[in-house]
């Protein structure tokens, strides 16, 4: 299977736990937001004003890294 192929499952599989993953975090809080989730390969460096959460998650029998980037203050 072509890289780009793999890299748009991928993808699709990140929107659908995003999707359930703000559904939960909405339960208990009023007004939450969620941007587009994004498949990256390689560093992420923030600006000085983004706070980064990592969290080990398994999906199904998939473990992968979640990284949050989020705005200080």
């Amino acid at each position: 299977m072509p890289a780009a192929e793999v890299a748009d499952a991928v993808c699709e599989v990140v929107n659908i736990a995003a999707g359930h993953m703000k559904a939960r975090l909405a339960e208990g809080q009023a007004g939450i937001a969620l941007g587009l989730p994004l498949f990256l390969h390689g560093a992420v460096r923030p600006v000085d004003k983004m706070n980064v959460d990592v969290f080990d998650v398994v999906f199904g029998d998939v473990p992968f890294v979640l990284v949050l980037l989020h705005r200080r203050g």
